[in-house]
């Protein structure tokens, strides 16, 4: 279901949709009163087992059907460490060397792998602005990747926030974390609509968009994340 968690932003898709239904969570919980819920087994986008392995085990309990990939060369599944400018201002929620990073993959990918489809998902609206900019910027300078942008293509090119997401896959999908760190270097846990009730199932559906391969940018890993810090499961 959509929240209101960006509505202060520049996010059009978070107005107050499905007041209607108000007190229950989503359309599923109203329909529960008059239809027996059925749960799906099989899963049917994700090329390679990797890309559904983590939501599987920890959202669906294990029980969906995958299958192994076919033997590709290269993971399907990878991590981008991208190190944080220390000691700069404004930060937390959308690291900029993060987004050169990512703006430099996407260009990649529009040169040499013309006929994958790409998208972009951000945890934050910010950082997905951010991108959004900084792509175009570049764009001016790289003629000969644009063709890949052109609005008229199959399954076009898009840069989403988790809220704004649902519904998409492409083959090839780059989540950019976007959180970053104080200037004195401490991750402050301000992991926006992750911190809300829910906030699992909104990371769920960001981290299976994907077909044949994702690859995660982020400017901090696993050892800066504190055990019990958070409550929230998203988290």
């Amino acid at each position: 279901p959509p929240t209101t968690f960006f509505a202060s932003s520049d996010d059009s898709d978070s107005d107050e949709a499905g007041a209607e239904t108000q007190g229950f969570e989503s359309l599923l919980d109203v329909m529960s009163a008059f239809c027996v819920p059925w749960t799906l087994n099989w899963h049917y986008r994700s090329r390679d087992e990797a890309l559904i392995a983590f939501s599987n085990h920890h959202i669906y309990g294990d029980r969906l059907v995958t299958f192994p990939g076919a033997g590709s060369e290269e993971p399907a599944l990878t991590h981008v460490y991208v190190p944080q400018q220390p000691g700069l201002q404004g930060q937390e929620d959308s690291v900029g060397a993060e987004v050169a990073r990512v703006v430099d993959m996407v260009i990649d990918h529009a040169l040499r792998r013309p006929d994958e489809t790409l998208g972009v998902i951000t945890m934050g609206i910010k950082h997905a602005n951010r991108i959004d900019w900084a792509l175009f910027d570049r764009l001016a300078e790289e003629p000969e990747a644009r063709p890949f942008f052109e609005s008229g293509r199959h399954e076009r090119f898009f840069v989403k926030n988790l809220e704004r997401v649902q519904g998409d896959e492409r083959d090839a999908i780059i989540l950019s974390v976007g959180y970053g760190k104080d200037p004195t270097g401490r991750l402050l846990y301000r992991f926006g609509p992750l911190l809300t009730q829910g906030g699992e199932r909104r990371l769920n559906v960001a981290v299976t968009r994907a077909r044949r391969r994702m690859t995660v940018v982020s400017s901090f890993t696993h050892l800066d994340m504190e055990p019990g810090r958070s409550s929230a499961r998203g988290v």
